[in-house]
């Protein structure tokens, strides 16, 4: 009977205080998830609720890299990888990372901080040779960004000790926190991180990987997402749906052009619809499944699982929170001698196309009847790129299309989440943070 809330992969960094602390955070989504849902629902945890002897477990996997890059690019693999290895301030969709600094006179503007537009709920990094650009070794992560913030604000020694692992012995204490005024909306107001860790450093950034910098990527996301999926959805006639792409657009509880989103909540929806109530096990996380190393040929009969090595987490549970790929020491090859799929392997996507990123659903019978709900919104494509859609309200009207598929070279911008280029808002018209403060 669990107490409190395991750290992911059950990692071992925290003392029992700090993990006492992660877990109230934990227990803090659940509960603000689970608030949100309509009477009798079926979302649980498992500390106020153990789960019963022989609950089914559901693994619910989803491809890591980017689908938008491939609804974008369907014939054009080498835009799509190389756009998937970007650092940007805004991703494809315009998203911007929801962190504000002064403007003057009382109004703010978006901080421009930089992020991967890798939104699986997995990022990598490529590092390469400095004199000749060559691939030497791709890292993987699927850490969540608030265990790494309440990981910095229980024990800063820690935090520091654990970039230096992973990054390098370069890093200094001073470059992980905000060092000017920089602002996000809190629960309470408007709260100002000066001092505070600052999840995207550049060591996280430009010049490292610890863990998932893309705003999407968070856990409470993955939370709130799970929960949402929970509340059987009914189509104009009554009939409750069951597509996984009608349902994510019909409740909006994520992008539809993500693999992750729809598939989390398809999954999780089905287990209600089986006469289940639902959560995520614990340990709560997100994770590396696998690799898939059929189509990996290494030279000189060196093995694909040879290059694989997971740095943090536990590979024989599904339960990886860090790996990476490079040539076994003492190699004389680089990774662009490594074919995948028959391609040299020149970018952190091709790998990505053959991981596997999982969460692990747990659900436990009931007799209680799910409730339901009709469509609050409806999903339209987009007409710069008809493969692409966005969710709008259940009255609005879609734009008409051309009848092709093709589309224009380029880069595709859809309506702004966050504010125009340089726009300032008004503190109260700050859009709120999903920052846990």
């Amino acid at each position: 009977m669990a107490t409190i809330f395991s750290t992911p992969a059950y990692i071992d960094d925290l003392d029992q205080a700090g993990r006492e602390q992660w877990s109230g955070a934990l227990h803090s989504w659940f509960q603000d998830a689970a608030d949100r849902l309509p009477t009798g629902h079926r979302f649980f945890n498992v500390v106020d609720n153990p789960l019963p002897a022989g609950a089914p477990t559901a693994l619910i996997p989803w491809n890591a890299f980017p689908r938008k890059f491939t609804l974008r690019w369907p014939d054009d693999v080498e835009t799509r990888w190389k756009t998937a290895e970007n650092v940007v301030t805004r991703d494809m969709n315009d998203r911007q990372a929801s962190y504000w600094e002064p403007a003057g006179h009382g109004k703010f503007r978006n901080a421009n901080l930089l992020f991967r537009d890798q939104d699986e709920y997995c990022e990598w990094r490529c590092l390469r040779d400095p004199s000749t650009g060559r691939l030497e070794r791709i890292v993987f992560t699927c850490e969540n960004p608030e265990y790494w913030s309440t990981l910095a604000e229980h024990d800063s020694k820690q935090l520091l000790k654990l970039y230096r692992q992973l990054v390098g012995p370069q890093v200094a204490p001073e470059e992980l926190i905000f060092q000017t005024d920089t602002y996000v909306r809190g629960k309470n107001g408007l709260v100002n991180l000066r001092g505070q860790y600052n999840p995207l450093n550049k060591w996280n950034t430009t010049d490292g990987l610890v863990h998932l910098t893309h705003p999407a990527n968070s856990l409470q996301a993955e939370i709130y997402l799970a929960a949402d999926a929970t509340v059987l959805r009914t189509d104009g006639s009554g009939a409750v749906l069951t597509d996984d792409a009608r349902l994510v657009c019909c409740a909006a509880y994520g992008s539809p052009n993500r693999s992750s989103d729809p598939t989390i909540g398809g999954k999780v929806n089905e287990l209600v619809r089986n006469g289940l109530r639902v959560t995520i096990a614990d340990p709560v996380g997100l994770y590396i499944g696998e690799l898939d190393l059929a189509p990996i040929e290494p030279p000189g009969g060196v093995t694909a699982a040879e290059c694989w090595k997971v740095v943090r987490g536990r590979q024989a549970d599904r339960l990886i929170l860090r790996a990476e790929f490079a040539p076994p020491e003492g190699s004389d090859f680089d990774l662009e001698d490594v074919l995948v799929g028959g391609e040299p392997l020149r970018y952190g996507g091709q790998l990505a196309e053959l991981i596997t990123i999982v969460i692990h659903g747990v659900g436990a019978a009931t007799d209680a009847a799910a409730p339901r709900q009709g469509c609050d919104s409806k999903c339209c494509r987009i007409p710069e790129s008809p493969r692409l859609v966005r969710i709008v309200g259940i009255g609005e009207a879609c734009p008409e299309i051309a009848a092709t598929l093709d589309v224009e070279a380029g880069p595709l911008v859809l309506p702004s989440l966050t504010a125009s280029i340089g726009e300032t808002l008004s503190a109260d018209d700050l859009p709120r943070s999903n920052k846990r403060i």
